[in-house]
């Protein structure tokens, strides 16, 4: 399948009923909110649609989003690169239906809603799904951070060996 620009709107509905299918891209410097809340955005965002009608006749959404960003790795403050991948799963939904679908369609789902016209924006919903999976707390991996936490760590423990232990006295009172 070919990588095509993604379209900016969509009706899931339609494309639900149709079974189309889109592996795609969008541009990086669509994603504003991305942007202000990394280092930068090095690379396109590649995405993958399925637009399918569940065996309840509900029009659902799947796929995924992958994307590499640089971010600021909170032990040592240097930048690294950090490959970010989100899979999500929705029904889309207009604004007084949510209330009415059952709860069992609400643990099996996410909810989108669609705007007036009964289309979703996929670059919002895709930038939203990719801002709720950056880490809080980016790091390196241990063995690529600056700081050699695992090391001070085993002197640590070294040194507190050497220390007497608390109920050391005990066992000599025991003794006598």
């Amino acid at each position: 399948m070919q990588k095509i620009k993604l379209p900016l709107t969509i009706d899931p509905i339609f494309a639900a009923d149709k079974g189309l299918e889109y592996r795609g891209f969008c541009e990086s410097d669509q994603f504003v909110r991305i942007a202000e809340s990394v280092d930068s955005i090095e690379s396109d965002i590649d995405v993958f649609l399925l637009f399918r009608i569940d065996e309840k006749q509900r029009a659902f959404i799947k796929g995924h989003a992958n994307v590499d960003l640089k971010l600021t790795c909170q032990r040592c403050c240097s930048t690294f690169l950090y490959h970010l991948k989100t899979e999500y799963c929705f029904i889309p939904v207009t604004s007084g239906t949510y209330d009415k679908l059952s709860e069992t369609c609400r643990g099996l789902y996410d909810f989108i809603e669609m705007n007036e016209a009964g289309e979703l924006n996929l670059l919002s919903m895709i930038e939203d799904e990719l801002i709720l999976s950056i880490p809080a707390f980016p790091v390196h991996e241990d063995k690529d951070c600056h700081l050699f936490f695992t090391k001070m760590g085993e002197g640590l423990v070294q040194e507190q060996a050497k220390k007497s232990h608390p109920f050391s006295v005990l066992s000599r009172l025991k003794k006598k």
